[in-house]
């Protein structure tokens, strides 16, 4: 997370490149941030710093090189923001639930999960990745 405060531009090309070797190896790329928390006294300061970081994820999904098969996306409102802001959805036709309480809806191109951040087990995420491949 200190590299998307330090160097998101860098960050962002480093990550897009990354994304497009995977692809074209024929692997599903992964895109995530640590959990490591970094403590701020100032409410307004936490809730900036986590919109910066939502932010930075919303920009990779809009600037993805290619049409994924699906996307998922894990935490509540970083969830919320890629669909409305990173693919633009406004409103959407839940297709149903890949695992309890995980919906996937159906974007323009592609299906979107929707993995909410308090949802699931240590192994829910390589579940539902296992079920889709």
């Amino acid at each position: 997370m200190q590299r998307i405060l330090d160097d998101a531009d860098r960050l962002m090309l480093e990550t897009q490149d990354t994304i497009r070797q995977v692809v074209e190896q024929g692997l599903t790329p992964v895109v995530y941030t640590s959990r490591q928390e970094i403590r701020l006294s100032d409410a307004n300061q936490r809730q900036q710093l986590g919109q910066q970081i939502s932010d930075f994820l919303v920009d990779i999904v809009r600037q993805l090189p290619y049409t994924p098969s699906y996307l998922v996306g894990k935490g509540g409102i970083t969830s919320h923001d890629i669909l409305t802001k990173g693919l633009g959805v406004r409103s959407a036709r839940v297709l149903g639930q890949v695992t309890g309480s995980v919906p996937c809806v159906m974007t323009r191109h592609f299906p979107y999960i929707i993995f909410p951040g308090n949802v699931g087990s240590e192994q829910s995420l390589r579940e539902v990745y296992e079920k889709l491949k």
